[in-house]
């Protein structure tokens, strides 16, 4: 168990750092994805489901 413990305390010193770069590897990644893909059919979407101007 000390070795389990042990790999523990090694993995969570490592997670923050790992964790961080991950985040920010999938945020850059979705961001790209959305811009390519996403953004004119998003945008479409937006459009259709946005309420009607209360003073138009």
């Amino acid at each position: 168990m000390a070795n389990l413990a042990q790999w523990e305390v090694m993995q969570l010193s490592l997670s923050d750092d790992i964790t961080l770069k991950f985040n920010q590897l999938v945020f850059i990644i979705f961001r790209q994805l959305l811009s390519y893909v996403g953004a004119p059919s998003y945008r479409k979407a937006v459009a259709l489901h946005k309420p009607p101007h209360p003073h138009a």
